[in-house]
C-alpha cells in the first residue's frame, strides 16, 4: 500500500510509458492515421465447394454482403488488417491435407472483403496450407492480381525463406509501414513452380521479426497465430518472445490470432525506446468455418475488433492517440458488434484480462477500456490532445458478483 500523495509502482510505470509514447505537444495534430486490426476471417465452411456467389454454411448460401452489413461501417480507415485464415482458390479439384478441417474461399468473396476496406491480410496461419503448396500458391496468385484493386499488402507465404520472412512494405500518405506474418503450421519451403509455403512459429519467430525491425519504416505491424484454442491466459514466455520484436524506433503493433478468443492489451515500452502495442487475442472476425462461440461463457463468447488511432504532431512526430475495441458476435455467420449492455460486461473481462498482464518492472502495462455510449471501450492518451478522447468516459465500476462471474469464466478450460 502506497501513502497519501504517493505515486504505486503501476502507477510510475504508467506514466513512464506514456511520457515515451507521448510526442504530441500543445499542437493540434495535422495528420491522422487510422490502423483497424481483426481477426480470424474467410468465407466458407470446412471442405467445402467454392462458389462466386458467396460461401457456405451448415449447407446455405451466404452472400459476403450480408454477413458484413452490419460491420462494414467499422472498415473504413487508412488500413484494415485481418488474419486470412483459408487458401484463396476458384478451384475444387485440388487435393487437401488430411486434417479435421480444411478451408478454402473463393476469390470473389476476397475481392469483396477489400472492396468492404480490407487492405491488408496476414497469411501465415494453420489453415493458409490446408490446401497444399499449391492453394498456397493460388492464394498469392490472387492476392497479387488485388493490388489493382487496394490491397496493399499480404505477408506471410513465399516460395523461399526470404520471401515468407520478408515484410510488405508501402507508404500511408507520409507515413512509411511495413507489415510481417507468423503462425503454426507452416511447411514446403523452398517450393517449385507456383507453390508457396511458410515459415513456423515460435521456431522462425526470431528471423520474421528481425527482418520486420530492420525494414524502414515509422510504423511496423506483426501478425502472429499462435497459442492454444479458447486460452485467454499468456505465458510470460510467450510475452518476453513478442516484446522481443518490438522495434527500437517507431511504433510496432502484434496482432495475435488464432486463439478463437479475445484476450488482454498490453502497452510496452523497451530499454532502448521502442514502444509496442500487443494484441494477444482478437478472436474470429468473420470466418463460416468457426463454431458459434456465443453458446461459450463470457469469456470465450465474443471477438474484438480494434481500432488503433495515431497523430502526426507539427514537429513531424508520429504518435499514439487512442485504441478503440468493439466485441462482436455472431461472426460465424453475420458479424455484428455487441448491443452496449453486454458489450459493457466484455469490456469488463477486457479489462480483467489486461489487468493481469501489468508488469511496470518491464515496462508494460495492461490496458483498461472506458465503455462508451455505442458499446464499444476506448482508452486514451491522456497526454494526447486531439478530439478522439474528448468524449471520453470514466472507467465503468464492475460488481463484486459480475467480477467473480468473470474470474470463474476466465479460469474455464474449453475445448471442442
Amino acid at each position: 500500500m502506497t501513502g497519501r500523495g504517493t505515486p504505486s509502482l503501476i502507477g510510475l510505470g504508467v506514466l513512464c510509458i506514456l511520457a515515451a509514447i507521448a510526442h504530441v505537444q500543445s499542437a493540434v495534430a495535422s495528420d491522422v492515421i487510422d490502423i483497424v486490426i481483426a481477426g480470424d476471417t474467410g468465407f466458407n465452411s470446412a471442405g467445402a465447394r467454392v462458389m462466386p456467389e458467396g460461401g457456405y454454411k451448415q449447407g446455405q448460401l451466404v452472400r459476403l454482403e450480408d454477413a458484413l452489413s452490419d460491420i462494414r461501417h467499422e472498415l473504413n480507415a487508412d488500413l484494415v488488417l485481418a488474419n486470412l485464415e483459408t487458401a484463396v482458390t476458384a478451384r475444387n479439384d485440388l487435393p487437401s491435407v488430411s486434417k479435421r478441417f480444411t478451408f478454402r474461399t473463393h476469390p470473389k468473396a476476397i475481392e469483396a472483403f477489400v472492396g468492404a476496406g480490407i487492405n491488408a491480410f496476414s497469411l501465415a496461419n494453420n489453415h493458409a496450407l490446408d490446401y497444399r503448396q499449391r492453394g498456397a500458391g493460388e492464394t498469392l496468385m490472387h492476392l497479387e492480381e488485388m493490388r489493382t484493386k487496394g490491397l496493399l499488402a499480404f505477408p506471410g507465404l513465399g516460395r523461399t525463406r526470404e520471401a515468407a520472412a520478408a515484410p510488405h512494405q508501402f507508404s500511408l500518405g507520409a507515413t512509411l509501414m511495413a507489415i510481417a506474418s507468423i503462425g503454426i503450421g507452416g511447411w514446403g519451403l523452398p517450393t517449385t513452380g507456383l507453390n508457396a509455403g511458410m515459415l513456423t512459429y515460435p521456431d522462425d519467430f526470431e528471423t520474421v521479426s528481425t527482418a520486420l525491425q530492420g525494414a524502414n519504416a515509422e510504423l511496423r505491424i506483426l501478425g502472429v497465430h499462435y497459442g492454444r484454442e479458447f486460452r485467454p491466459a499468456t505465458s510470460e514466455k510467450t510475452r518476453a518472445r513478442f516484446r522481443s520484436a518490438i522495434a527500437p524506433d517507431g511504433l510496432t503493433i502484434i496482432a495475435g490470432h488464432h486463439k478463437h478468443i479475445a484476450t488482454g492489451v498490453e502497452m510496452v515500452e523497451t530499454p532502448a525506446g521502442g514502444v509496442g502495442l500487443i494484441f494477444y487475442g482478437l478472436g474470429n472476425f468473420l470466418h463460416l468455418g468457426m463454431q458459434n462461440m456465443g453458446r461459450h461463457d463470457l469469456c470465450h463468447d465474443f471477438g474484438l475488433l480494434s481500432r488503433v488511432r495515431l497523430a502526426r504532431a507539427a514537429d513531424g512526430d508520429l504518435s499514439l492517440i487512442s485504441v478503440r475495441v468493439v466485441p462482436l458476435t455472431d461472426m460465424h455467420r453475420a458479424t455484428k458488434p455487441l448491443s452496449p449492455k453486454p458489450s459493457a460486461v466484455r469490456l469488463a473481462v477486457l479489462n480483467h484480462l489486461s489487468g493481469q498482464l501489468d508488469a511496470p518492472e518491464r515496462g508494460a502495462i495492461g490496458l483498461r477500456f472506458r465503455v462508451q455510449e455505442d458499446g464499444s471501450g476506448l482508452w486514451c492518451n491522456p497526454q494526447a490532445v486531439a478530439g478522439t478522447c474528448s468524449g471520453a468516459t470514466a472507467l465503468t465500476a464492475v460488481s463484486q458478483n459480475t467480477s467473480a462471474r468473470i474470474g470463474r469464466a476466465c479460469r474455464r478450460v474449453l475445448t471442442r
